[in-house]
């Protein structure tokens, strides 16, 4: 928090963590570079290695796991559980909740949840006829 000048009930645990928070309140960061480009986002959380590194004025994202987030700079509202999980996701791609390792990795796009179940139905089904054809 080598820049801070307004923000308050901000924790950074990590080389560079929150280092570039101005005025960003109720951020947790915690790992090497975690949130390092945070100048005025809120409430998110980045745990791991380079979680929300790119974060700048995104709100109320939470990253768990190394690289997850990472070019995250404006978006909103997303939720990525897993190493290098939603790595790619920039600007204007908020509401997305994903879970496990390089999980929509190169998304740049927002995720409804009709999608979402869409997704998962043809995956089972590709999932079943593969299994029918062995």
């Amino acid at each position: 928090m080598y820049n801070i000048i307004s923000g308050d009930y901000n924790t950074a645990i990590g080389d560079s963590a929150l280092h570039a928070n101005i005025s960003g309140y109720q951020n947790t960061a915690v790992g090497n570079w975690a949130l390092q480009n945070n100048s005025s986002g809120v409430d998110n959380t980045g745990i791991g290695l380079n979680a929300l590194l790119s974060n700048t004025s995104g709100r109320y994202n939470t990253a768990l796991g190394s690289w997850c987030l990472k070019s995250n700079t404006t978006a909103y509202y997303n939720t990525a559980v897993g190493n290098n999980s939603m790595y790619s996701n920039t600007t204007g791609t908020n509401n997305n909740t994903v879970l496990g390792h390089l999980s929509l990795r190169s998304n740049t796009i927002e995720i409804t949840i009709r999608q979402s179940v869409k997704m998962l139905y043809l995956i089972i089904l590709q999932a079943f006829k593969t299994q029918l054809l062995v």
